[in-house]
């Protein structure tokens, strides 16, 4: 194994690989403000902590060497886990955003045995998500737009630190989340995916957000009046199946890692995500589905609730028709399926719902903590 004495990371907006010894220190408050920039052969050997009265009265960052990109300031100690929540258009990719974030704050920190800390390090970013995710779905409960096909090969995520502690006696541990959203036509298309949303290939985890409105067999059980107010939505998304978009990521993700046709792809979770799960409620025997309910949420995960909501969705799929998404995981070493819903209920045919109440968009990520080994199972 060879080693290296810099400290290098791949930047979270270009993903290129940079050096940051290399990058300037600048000041987060006043623009363009360069508190140090490095000089000399030995610059890439030096990553001074940006902490202490100075550095913090600036908050201070790293920019980075490529693109400008102003670092998370605690970048070279903390170790990122990069979020790829991937889907077709319309699968509800950016619903599940916002829901999933509104549910680690209510829900998953309110509830958290130990000690839990939630903090945004992107606010500039998470201030554009309050304004076309968080507000309009939770306070006006309307359906989000979709997400603008990027138009520049940089990208914005929204950043938050994470520090958890199941009990006063261990000590915390601290990652970085690092979450993007992305129109579905950019991760369909291969030509765009490599150069508009690159973050796919450098993930920790994928979250691959299954629509149910691509499934046939599935809407048209559906009642009369339910299918007239879905009618325009299931039009729009009968272009592809589920696992042809899966397919497709999937393919271009195993060449830029090396990998050959059909990887176990060992070190990288793989969550399969039913989204839209409310709609399963009108179907028969939906009383039966665990995952119809949201559980009670930990410091620690109920392994155990994971693993049925597993065999259901994986029967669902099979029931309706959907064995290709299937045949399309079975060599992944780490996979489970889930199903969620961002909202708890359709919307009404103008677009708006009745009430927001998300239900199991926790799971999914908390699963990918625990096979990254950030918290624990419940014992």
């Amino acid at each position: 194994m060879s080693f290296s004495p810099y400290v290098k990371c791949i930047c979270p907006s270009c993903f290129e690989e940079i050096f940051l010894g290399e990058c300037k220190i600048v000041s987060g408050i006043t623009t363009d403000k360069v508190l140090k920039a490095p000089s000399g052969p030995l610059a890439r050997f030096i990553v001074e902590p940006l902490d202490g009265r100075k550095y913090t009265l600036e908050l201070a960052r790293r920019q980075c060497t490529k693109c400008k990109y102003l670092l998370p300031a605690n970048i070279e100690n903390v170790p990122s886990i990069t979020l790829a929540v991937v889907g077709d258009t319309f699968s509800g990719k950016s619903h599940y955003i916002a829901a999933l974030i509104h549910q680690i704050k209510a829900d998953w920190m309110g509830n958290a045995g130990g000690f839990a800390r939630f903090t945004c390090l992107t606010p500039e970013v998470e201030d554009l998500y309050t304004r076309d995710y968080f507000e309009p779905l939770f306070i006006n409960k309307q359906i989000l737009q979709l997400t603008p096909q990027a138009t520049k090969m940089t990208a914005d995520p929204l950043i938050y630190k994470l520090v958890v502690s199941p009990s006063p006696k261990h000590p915390p541990t601290t990652v970085n989340l690092i979450i993007y959203d992305a129109s579905g036509e950019d991760f369909v298309r291969q030509d765009r995916l490599v150069q508009v949303a690159r973050f796919v290939l450098n993930t920790s985890a994928f979250i691959f957000v299954a629509d149910p409105f691509t499934m046939h067999s599935i809407f048209e059980l559906l009642s009369p009046s339910l299918q007239i107010r879905l009618q325009s939505q299931f039009d729009l998304a009968q272009k592809r199946r589920a696992a042809d978009t899966f397919n497709a990521i999937i393919d271009v993700f195993e060449r830029f890692r090396k990998h050959s046709d059909g990887s176990r792809l060992s070190g990288i979770p793989v969550a399969i995500m039913l989204s839209k799960a409310d709609l399963l409620k009108y179907l028969h025997a939906q009383d039966s589905y665990t995952f119809m309910t949201n559980p009670q949420y930990s410091s620690d995960l109920d392994l155990q609730d994971i693993n049925t909501v597993d065999r259901e969705v994986r029967d669902l799929l099979r029931i309706y028709q959907q064995g290709d998404l299937l045949a399309a995981t079975n060599r992944f070493k780490q996979v489970k399926f889930f199903a969620t819903s961002a909202t708890g209920d359709p919307p009404d045919g103008n677009g708006y719902f009745t009430k927001v109440e998300p239900c199991r968009c926790l799971d999914p990520m908390l699963w990918i903590l625990h096979r990254l080994e950030f918290i624990r199972k419940l014992s």
